[in-house]
């Protein structure tokens, strides 16, 4: 998990950090997948991430990144939105 509730900035970095190297050694030791489906809040930013270098690096350059935002969010998108919605292939609100 990238941010607990209530969890200061300031240590929300070293949380994320340890969860982009998780995220990693998923991605690219243990399955290596087609398609990475994410939902809402900012766990899904780091497995996004690496689906993406998945993408850059031509380990598998046909991945597919679909983000699925919030039922709750029908006026703006969440920050996890904004930062997803420059990468994925398919961004649904």
């Amino acid at each position: 998990r990238s941010r607990e509730v209530k969890q200061s900035w300031i240590t929300t970095v070293f949380t994320t950090f340890y969860s982009l190297i998780e995220s990693f050694i998923l991605c690219f030791i243990r399955v290596q997948p087609d398609i990475i489906i994410c939902n809402g809040p900012g766990t899904c930013i780091p497995i996004l991430i690496c689906g993406l270098l998945l993408r850059v690096l031509f380990v598998k350059s046909k991945i597919k990144l679909i983000f699925l935002e919030s039922f709750c969010r029908v006026d703006d998108l969440s920050m996890s939105g904004k930062i997803a919605y420059k990468f994925v292939n398919i961004s649904i609100v």
